[in-house]
């Protein structure tokens, strides 16, 4: 796996995938427990896409990375109430 440098751009759903990806089949790992894939949370806001989305782009994502925990965010809440 390619280490990441100074000069990459941190983050994106992609890089993350290709980082699950290597963990749960690199033979490296095998016979470890699997591995779970935790969401920190606000994943439907506060970014500028989700303005106009709603966050709807994020659930395939979390659907096709296979979160197994996930908070909800506090941004997500007060969206939930108040708008």
């Amino acid at each position: 796996m390619p280490r990441a440098s100074s000069s990459d751009p941190c983050g994106g759903a992609p890089r993350f995938q290709t980082l699950v990806n290597h963990y749960r089949s690199d033979p490296s790992f095998s016979g470890q427990p699997s591995i779970l894939t935790f969401f920190s949370g606000d994943a439907f806001n506060p970014s500028l896409e989700s303005t106009i989305t709603k966050g709807q782009h994020m659930v395939p994502f979390l659907n096709h990375v296979g979160t197994d925990v996930a908070c909800v965010g506090v941004r997500s809440v007060y969206n939930i109430y108040y708008n």
